[in-house]
């Protein structure tokens, strides 16, 4: 079977985990207005979902055991999401869009 109850758990713990986070970071930032506290919780699932991905390249191994090189794809989509992150965060044509 494609999807297990062990995948279905992790899956879980995972959305919970990141859930969990970006409301304390939201929380956190609250008072330094609600933009801050919107942005920071935005960039805190971002991050969170760049750590699943490289988690999820294995079930039964650590990523810390397995390179990152093993997948370089990985690694230009990573950059470009870092890319477009900052760009969404800093240029002003972006920001209104996404404001």
């Amino acid at each position: 079977s494609l999807i297990t109850s062990g995948l279905v758990i992790r899956i879980v713990c995972t959305a919970l985990i990141t859930a969990l986070f970006s409301f304390g970071v939201f929380v956190w930032y609250i008072d330094k207005g609600l933009m801050m506290a919107r942005t920071m919780c935005l960039v805190t699932i971002t991050y969170c979902q760049w750590i699943s991905a490289i988690n999820s390249r294995s079930l039964e191994h650590s990523s810390v055991a397995r390179s990152v090189r093993l997948n370089p794809l990985l690694i230009i989509v990573l950059i470009g999401l870092a890319l477009g992150q900052i760009a969404m965060l800093y240029v002003p044509f972006l920001q209104r869009i996404f404001k």
